[in-house]
């Protein structure tokens, strides 16, 4: 593929091959695109950090906003106190890690979080309640 000169396209050239292959992107990288190294995870940096976690969550119709949740989106994660319960609401900021699962015949949809390693055994058991809402921040 030949692409012409510019200097304010960063891309990365092809000759490079051997030391892309095998790194993480941090964002989704569409088909037939062309590749920069803003693309990708430094070096040596994992996609997640030691005191981060994933977790699923499937968000009903209403539950987070459709069109702008995509991988490194960052998010607010409302946690809703159980039904009956005295608790109080929990907003927890994280990010998108993954948006690719199918919607289901009910509308929801898988979604991949990552969130604080310290919040995430709540807000997994919240989500299986269906207490969780999704919001997304600007980045």
């Amino acid at each position: 593929v030949r692409i012409s000169s510019d200097t304010d396209v960063s891309t990365v050239d092809a000759a490079r091959i051997d030391e892309i292959v095998g790194r993480v992107a941090e964002t989704d990288l569409v088909a037939g695109s062309l590749l920069s190294s803003d693309h990708l995870v430094p070096d040596g940096r994992q996609l997640l950090d030691s005191d981060e976690a994933v977790v699923g969550v499937l968000l009903g119709p209403g539950d987070s906003p459709t069109r702008v949740m995509r991988r490194g989106t960052p998010v607010l994660v409302v946690v809703r106190p159980a039904a009956g319960s005295q608790g109080e609401t929990e907003q927890v900021e994280g990010w998108v890690y993954d948006t690719s699962g199918e919607a289901l015949n009910t509308r929801e949809r898988p979604i991949e979080l990552a969130v604080p390693r310290d919040s995430a055994a709540a807000i997994s058991a919240a989500a299986a309640d269906r207490r969780v809402t999704v919001v997304a921040l600007a980045e």
